[in-house]
């Protein structure tokens, strides 16, 4: 059961594990034999490291609530999908493999 509570007008992402509700952004899962609700703290400097990654969590959290379209295409992860994998069987087969 997800146990969503009724009028929560928000997005959530359900795992089997845990779960993310998109706003306020917060992490909900079970810790030991106890449920905890974690809400990350987005820090407000860009110049600290890895803020890109906040960048990144933002726009994905836009693309769900359809408010953005995805910057990096589908086409475009399959193709980087397909030379890892033709880089693999390279290294497996011993030889240079076509894509």
């Amino acid at each position: 059961a997800a146990n969503i509570p009724d009028g929560t007008g928000t997005s959530f992402i359900l795992g089997d594990r845990a779960g993310l509700r998109l706003d306020p952004l917060t992490i909900i899962a079970t810790v030991g034999r106890y449920q905890a609700d974690t809400s990350p703290k987005v820090p407000a400097d860009p110049n600290i490291p890895f803020y890109g990654h906040w960048k990144a969590a933002a726009h994905f959290v836009r693309v769900l609530r359809g408010d953005e379209e995805l910057l990096i295409k589908k086409e475009q992860v399959l193709n980087v999908i397909g030379a890892l994998d033709a880089l693999y069987r390279s290294a497996e087969e011993g030889c240079e493999v076509r894509l």
